[in-house]
């Protein structure tokens, strides 16, 4: 069973930090092995993250409403990621892969935090009809 709405937000948010953590982490790395294991953690975060993003838009979106809000979540996920790769690629090129992974996790966990902060993302209601 899925966590109750009002958890639904911090366990959300706790795992994008956690995320955040584990691309500092990535950027210390001593080896593939260890890479591999924080790989996993992300995938495991990645994945929480996903099922209560897409259990509430599900649940709290009217269905014919649905397909617009996917679409503008899939829109806003997916077409940035060439400019960010883009930016973070020059980025790293001037200012190192170590100080980008830290950069990057540190943005991260800063959004998570801001998330965690705001009431309403931290709760996850249901709004008002």
């Amino acid at each position: 069973a899925l966590p109750s709405t009002q958890n639904r937000g911090i366990i959300l948010h706790t795992a994008t930090a956690i995320f955040g953590a584990i691309v500092i982490l990535v950027g210390f790395a001593p080896s593939i092995p260890f890479i591999i294991v924080l790989a996993l953690g992300q995938g495991v975060c990645s994945a929480i993250v996903g099922l209560l993003w897409q259990t509430s838009i599900n649940e709290f979106v009217p269905v014919r409403m649905q397909g617009r809000v996917f679409s503008f979540d899939m829109f806003g996920s997916f077409s940035l990621l060439p400019f960010s790769m883009a930016i973070s690629g020059a980025l790293a090129a001037a200012l190192g892969s170590r100080t980008m992974f830290m950069l990057g996790g540190a943005t991260v966990i800063l959004c998570a935090a801001i998330g965690l902060l705001h009431p309403r993302a931290r709760r996850f209601e249901k709004p008002a009809e």
